[in-house]
Formats: structure tokens, C-alpha cells, sequence
């Protein structure tokens, strides 16, 4: 059962190299010694994540090689 004064190492490459950019993936926890924490074994694995999807309908592009769909005046942000 998990208690917040519970010690931990963080570890959070490996899911992000098994996981990132998927739309679902599967993480295999494997038990390990865990040096910040007295050498004790691990006893369960936290995930926590942020779904970011792929289209954001707020987001207004233009294609800058044609003036007319440039957007009047200018504009604050973006990326190229």
C-alpha cells in the first residue's frame, strides 16, 4: 500500500523511451535494488503521465508562402 513518506527513485526515462509518442503502450516493471533508498527492493511502480493530443483545434496555422492566408497584424507566438 502506498504511503507518501514511501522512498522512491525516480526512473522515469524508461517509460518515457517504452511509451512516448504511442497511443498506448505496455511498461513492464521488473523488481530492482534501489540505491537512493537503502538498497531495498522496489515493491510497485507509479506512472504519472500527460495525454497530449496530436491536434489542437485552437491552434490556427498559415502557410507562409501564400499572402493571403497570413493573418492580419501581428502575431504574438508560433513556430516555424
Amino acid at each position: 500500500v502506498y504511503d507518501t513518506s514511501d522512498c522512491f527513485q525516480s526512473d522515469s526515462s524508461t517509460v518515457q523511451n517504452v511509451c512516448a509518442g504511442k497511443p498506448s503502450c505496455t511498461a513492464i516493471h521488473f523488481a530492482k535494488t534501489l540505491v537512493a533508498c537503502q538498497n531495498r527492493p522496489s515493491a510497485y511502480l507509479h506512472i504519472d503521465y500527460t495525454c497530449i493530443p496530436n491536434d489542437i483545434s485552437s491552434i490556427t496555422t498559415y502557410n507562409l508562402c501564400d499572402n493571403s492566408s497570413l493573418p492580419q497584424g501581428n502575431t504574438r507566438r508560433g513556430y516555424l
